[in-house]
């Protein structure tokens, strides 16, 4: 150990549990009896400058390389299938349909199927084979039969679609896409009492009927997608009511006693339900008056 200008770091780990560096420098041979009573410290703690192992010690982990190809994946804890994406967005139908598909891996198989939507490249179906939902391409399906009428499907999609819009599901869907406002205005008047009754979904379901002409459509079905709208303001609620009575080619006064019948499904008016009703017969004389400038002003 250098004596005259040096640095020397001791360790006090043993009687603190912390590390603590002392710098001294020793200037003239005077301090040298300082020196030996220091030396005599640094021997006593000198197995404590040793590195702790249990702090330094390094644990090797294997390398693991990751080649991951989604399009090339399986699903092994329920059988062999080339992965093909579950899409967000799909027309709803049931049907019942023996299929011959190969995959992208080229595997071929033979499998019952119940599908639940399709668009114009995939189908989403039940698997009885895998006993799991899968998702097939629709290029990908060899042959196909509807086992409900043995018929042999020669275009999946143009048979699929036929069913489709023959269905009360197409109805809602096309309720949804073009009278979107009617809809929450309805669902809004229902819900002012603070609840949404299923006589009152009973009520909305036959309107809808009556507006599409569609006798099979269900008041679960009617119900389900009158949940999906959020619940509105009433600030929201007015201007629902005047895009409907305005832009959306209903009959206002069917429109108007429909909301009647939602409010006297029930003994007492709730003052929500009260004052949605007296804004839309406000709103009908409004609409009212409007035509009638139009029809009447020049050309």
């Amino acid at each position: 150990m250098v004596v005259l200008k040096s640095s020397v770091i001791f360790d006090l780990d043993g009687l603190k549990g912390n590390y603590i560096n002392i710098w001294m420098v020793l200037l003239m041979n005077r301090y040298k009896s300082f020196y030996k009573l220091f030396s005599s410290i640094f021997n006593l703690l000198g197995s404590t400058n040793k590195p702790r192992q249990d702090h330094y010690t390094e644990v090797s982990q294997p390398k693991v390389e990751v080649n991951y190809d989604r399009s090339k994946a399986v699903l092994d804890h329920v059988g062999k299938d080339a992965w093909v994406d579950w899409p967000e967005e799909t027309r709803a139908i049931s049907v019942n349909l023996f299929i011959s598909y190969k995959d992208k891996n080229l595997n071929k198989t033979e499998r019952n199927i119940r599908t639940t939507g399709y668009n114009d490249e995939v189908i989403n179906a039940y698997c009885e084979m895998r006993n799991s939902r899968r998702t097939f391409i629709i290029e990908s399906i060899k042959a196909c039969v509807d086992l409900k009428t043995g018929e042999e499907v020669e275009d999946v999609y143009l048979h699929l679609d036929k069913l489709y819009k023959s269905s009360p599901q197409y109805t809602l869907d096309s309720l949804i896409e073009n009278y979107p406002e009617t809809m929450r205005v309805l669902t809004y008047v229902a819900r002012s009492d603070g609840q949404f009754r299923k006589n009152e979904k009973e009520v909305i379901c036959n309107f809808f009927s009556e507006l599409t002409g569609d006798k099979n459509l269900t008041v679960d079905m009617v119900g389900d997608a009158l949940n999906e709208f959020e619940s509105q303001t009433l600030t929201s609620f007015k201007r629902s009511a005047g895009y409907a009575f305005r832009s959306e080619n209903i009959d206002i006064d069917k429109y108007i006693s429909c909301c009647h019948l939602i409010v006297n499904t029930q003994k007492n008016i709730s003052a929500g339900e009260e004052e949605a009703l007296l804004y839309l017969e406000k709103l009908h004389a409004k609409v009212l008056k409007e035509k009638a400038k139009l029809e009447t002003s020049p050309q």
